[in-house]
């Protein structure tokens, strides 16, 4: 067992504890007695960490700190599965709320109402095991470069998300949107199995033909049912490279640029399943007025792709540069969504509220393209931008939506679009404008959208929308998951990310 804090170690080493000794290590309330009975049911190559430890910080570090800090009295970096049943186990009897942590990039200001709390971090848990021509077995901690590098050698690849850096469970408990998902489905559709750790500490194997119930209401709303510890995923064979464009548009293409990504969607229009669309809203430099940029990529050959990028090159972009040959382990990278992208790096306070539409309103991508250029004016704001993500529905949705929990919106509606706010520090003025520019952005982005009809991703969402706009409107979907709930989490023990009930 490692215990991370050179002044409580000594501390732990004496037979007796005094009160002044105890006083002068703890931040929060119990933390010596806490991280004593931890360190004696754990392994060895488990680690607890307390906030005077050297490593704290980086231990609780998070893509959206310090906007986002839920309260912690201990991080317990655990070494094996079974150890995320002892350390709930132990939590549930000495009345302590946990939270656990893959990736640290969830975004929800819900998150902050942890307080006094157990972290347990699953980073050690990041094995990849290739079991046989079509699943690999993934363990709950591990990344999506990890993943992919893993597979690559195999010739096999999974469907996971854009960026590296972030965990593989946790945007595929909420959909998973993938530059793989018009070909394979989301990232969720390829999910076989799960081993899961329940809120009263047992360990369980969930899938679907065992224990139905509980895979059905995981797939699309397993934040709040359980830990998973491990689990199998679908594998696919890489037949061949990647060839992309990258076009820049300025403001006065906007018209021209979205009503061309509509039509791509947009009934009787079909799309090969092997293209997608990438494309931002972003400042190429400090203080200047944004582009828009859009990849269009092939899972092939640059020959497939030229007939498709023709009506992007006849749009006259002021810029437009093809690359060919990327291999599948690069092609994140390529993309500018590698494992060190900025917007995906720690400490960043990032912020994010991602929506889910039928087809860009135009009038809408001009109010988004003022505050835009307004926003990286501001130097505050550094690197912020408007992901626009549109990877193509087919695979997608071939799955019946009642198949599991997820909100059929996610399936109905090709464009997932998020504004991506970052800005350093934790000055309150500083936060209160990014809120603004949040939900100002996003308000532009649903132009024409009724307030009723409003859908925001899972994984990319606030925290101030309802949950019928997170999980789905239909009152029969809303009614089983919070039956299941009640079954399986009936203290809600799970309720710090997104909850379904309060």
């Amino acid at each position: 067992m490692r215990l991370l804090c050179p002044v409580l170690c000594a501390l732990l080493q004496s037979a007796v504890l005094n009160a002044g000794s105890i006083a002068h290590v703890k931040r929060q309330s119990a933390s010596p007695e806490v991280a004593r009975d931890l360190v004696n049911i754990l392994s060895p190559n488990a680690a607890v960490i307390v906030p005077e430890g050297p490593t704290w910080n980086s231990s609780i570090a998070r893509g959206s700190n310090p906007r986002i800090s839920p309260g912690y009295r201990i991080s317990v970096e655990v070494a094996t599965e079974e150890e995320v049943g002892a350390t709930v186990n132990y939590a549930n009897q000495n009345g302590i709320d946990f939270l656990v942590v893959s990736g640290g990039h969830g975004g929800s200001t819900t998150l902050n109402r942890l307080r006094d709390g157990i972290q347990i971090h699953m980073r050690q848990l990041n094995s990849v095991t290739v079991l046989d021509d079509e699943t690999a077995l993934v363990g709950g901690g591990t990344l999506q470069w990890e993943l992919i590098s893993q597979l690559y050698p195999h010739g096999r690849r999974a469907v996971t998300g854009l960026c590296e850096y972030v965990s593989v469970i946790g945007p595929l408990l909420g959909a998973g949107h993938s530059l793989l998902q018009s070909q394979y489905g989301f990232a969720l559709d390829g999910l076989v199995s799960v081993n899961v750790v329940l809120a009263n500490g047992t360990a369980t194997q969930a899938s679907s033909i065992t224990k139905e119930d509980l895979f059905w209401a995981i797939r699309g709303a397993g934040h709040n049912f359980g830990v998973i510890t491990s689990y199998t995923v679908r594998t696919h064979p890489i037949t061949s490279t990647w060839s992309l464009y990258t076009f820049f548009y300025t403001e006065e293409q906007i018209d021209t640029v979205f009503s061309l990504v509509n039509g791509i969607d947009s009934p009787p229009a079909t799309r090969d399943p092997k293209f997608f669309l990438l494309g931002w809203i972003v400042s190429p430099g400090p203080k200047q007025a944004p582009l828009v940029q859009y990849s269009l990529a092939c899972d092939g050959a640059a020959s497939e792709l030229e007939t498709r990028a023709a009506p992007f090159l006849a749009l006259n972009p002021i810029t437009a540069n093809l690359t060919t040959n990327v291999t599948h382990a690069d092609i994140h990278r390529t993309l500018g969504a590698g494992r060190d992208i900025y917007a995906c790096s720690k400490g960043t306070n990032q912020a994010m509220s991602g929506i889910s539409l039928s087809r860009y309103n135009t009038a809408g991508v001009h109010k988004a393209y003022t505050l835009a250029t307004t926003m990286s004016a501001d130097p505050r704001f550094p690197n912020s931008a408007v992901l626009l993500e549109n990877y193509g529905m087919d695979a997608v949705r071939e799955v019946d939506t009642n198949a599991m929990a997820l909100a059929p919106e996610e399936r109905e509606r090709p464009i997932l679009a998020t504004p991506l706010i970052h800005y350093v520090g934790d000055d309150e003025d500083t936060k209160a404008q990014a809120a603004v520019w949040l939900k100002d952005l996003t308000d532009a982005l649903y132009e024409g959208v009724a307030e009723a009809e409003r859908h925001a991703y899972v994984n990319y969402a606030t925290g101030n929308e309802s949950v019928p706009e997170i999980y789905g409107r239909e009152e029969w979907r809303l009614e089983r998951l919070r039956g299941l709930k009640q079954t399986w989490d009936p203290e809600n023990k799970f309720r710090f990310f997104l909850p379904l009930v309060e």
